[in-house]
């Protein structure tokens, strides 16, 4: 099924392009005007005059003229941040659908002139009541939405004081992050968000990186890799620099989380010189207590020092075991064929014959980024396009090919695992039924993101292999599946899940 503007005759607006090859997602403007151009086409509004839109959008009392649509679908001067709410609103999307991801992606790169944009005018309306409104939610036991979140962080991050009490600031941070870990796409990114407004307040910060060490080291924890990535936002040195602190009494999980945040922070500069030469001794010191978990975590957050520290510290890894020095990210290859087969499909369910320069560009950095964390947040964009069903055909044709490479196909099973939709469950079901163990475990994570019953018979095998148990878990803790209960359930990520309410999908 393609998109309503295919049945548009006459001059059709044709979304933001580029020239040039991304290997970073280096052009947050045309990525936005790429989301809100690609939305519109794809909306009813798609087979419609721009006039239309901008009718519809007066009529619900959003700010969109047809001038602010042009300027905004092809990212030429000011006021293309400030309408992505516009577009949510007008498109009937939940609040922050895509502002929350797109203010993620612009802090890998905050000051840049298009992150600045985003970070400072994309925003939610503030509303003081919603203060209010959270606190009496939190004693009545009940759940915010997503987007409460990010206007609740909002409000306290406003000022160098967040005129909460602490201990209420506490209890808030500990909910959300616990939340987060749970959270899946909308709720995932929402809550993303409105952590990591708290990890870069100078009063909230300090306060997350207690709630992410206390509740990622809980035993089955799941979403523990998520919830580190969150203090990697934080830039109040004095809690940086208790992080450094906190590094040579850590344990493997701990030190591992600790270096994916303080990866950022090098990456960003936010280590002056003295912290620098402490977290590199740090590092070296380390190396005598091998282990490959903690060795691989040091390798690559020493990639991001100062030469000098950078070979002290890869120096030491290769005096004891030289294969951990795994510090690159993958080796250069051939991507155009895998990305033809996705360029194809996306074109096919879509608009075909258009040609979509930018989606080529963010499937080039997600097919051969060399840093993961460029290759997530291209990715999060990708999924909440109107291409992430079609992608995850694309991706499921790849599978299914007898002559592709191993890395085709595991960019090919991440990207189902990220990008699929309920139009591709069908084929995503029957991924558990595969004889290959991976096939298999992404196929119970997808079915679990889209809550996907798969029927008590098949959940309960898959606890039953040693390959896909794992998974079995995951699957019935976000759902809170009853066989969770039961003897064919157990370890510490089934007592983990059993004590929660399961994932958070609002």
């Amino acid at each position: 099924m393609t998109w309503p503007v295919v049945a548009r005759s006459g001059r059709v607006a044709t979304g933001p392009s580029t020239a040039r090859e991304w290997f970073l997602l280096d052009d947050l403007r045309s990525a936005t005007s790429w989301l809100l151009w690609t939305h519109r086409m794809a909306s009813p509004f798609g087979a419609l005059p721009g006039s239309a839109f901008a009718g519809h959008a007066e009529s619900l009392g959003v700010p969109l003229s047809t001038y602010v649509i042009s300027r905004a679908e092809s990212g030429t001067g000011p006021g293309w941040a400030t309408a992505i709410r516009g577009y949510e609103v007008t498109l009937g999307m939940a609040p922050a659908t895509l502002l929350a991801p797109l203010r993620a992606a612009a802090r890998l790169q905050p000051d840049t002139a298009d992150s600045a944009a985003l970070l400072d005018q994309g925003r939610l309306p503030d509303d003081p009541s919603v203060i209010d409104e959270c606190y009496d939610t939190y004693l009545a036991g009940g759940k915010l939405p997503g987007h409460r979140w990010i206007q609740l962080a909002q409000l306290l991050t406003e000022s160098r004081s967040t005129h909460v009490p602490r201990e209420l600031l506490r209890q808030w941070i500990f909910r959300l992050v616990d939340e987060f870990m749970r959270s899946i796409n909308y709720a995932y990114y929402c809550r993303m968000e409105a952590a990591s407004m708290l990890a870069a307040h100078p009063v909230t910060a300090p306060l997350l990186l207690d709630a992410v060490t206390t509740l990622a080291a809980a035993p089955g924890a799941s979403g523990t890799h998520d919830a580190w990535g969150l203090l990697g936002d934080i830039n109040d040195l004095a809690t940086i620099t208790s992080i450094v602190d906190r590094l040579p009494s850590s344990s493997d999980e701990q030190f591992g989380g600790f270096c994916f945040a303080l990866w950022q922070h090098s990456h960003l500069g936010l280590l002056p010189r003295h912290l620098t030469t402490v977290l590199a001794d740090t590092l070296i010191d380390r190396t005598a207590t091998w282990t490959l978990a903690s060795m691989e975590p040091i390798a690559v957050l020493a990639s991001a020092l100062p030469v000098r520290h950078r070979d002290r510290v890869l120096t030491a890894i290769d005096a004891i075991h030289p294969m951990s020095r795994m510090t690159g990210g993958r080796v250069s290859r051939r991507i155009d064929a895998e990305l033809e087969v996705y360029l194809e499909f996306s074109a096919a369910a879509s608009w075909p014959g258009h040609t979509d320069s930018v989606l080529r560009e963010m499937l080039r950095v997600v097919l051969s980024a060399t840093s993961p964390g460029v290759q997530f947040h291209t990715t999060n964009l990708l999924q909440i396009s109107p291409y992430a069903t079609a992608l995850t055909n694309a991706a499921l044709h790849l599978l299914g090919q007898p002559d592709t490479s191993a890395e085709t196909d595991q960019l090919a099973t991440y990207l189902i695992s990220r990008l699929a939709t309920s139009d591709n469950i069908d084929q995503v079901t029957a991924l558990i039924d595969q004889p290959e163990p991976e096939l298999a475990r992404i196929g119970l994570i997808t079915t679990a993101h889209l809550r996907h019953d798969i029927g008590d018979d098949r959940l309960r095998e898959s606890a039953g292999r040693p390959a896909t148990a794992s998974m079995a878990v995951y699957y019935a803790g976000l759902s809170q599946h009853p066989l969770l209960h039961s003897p064919a359930f157990s370890g510490a990520s089934a007592d983990w899940w059993r004590t929660r309410s399961g994932g958070c999908w609002d």
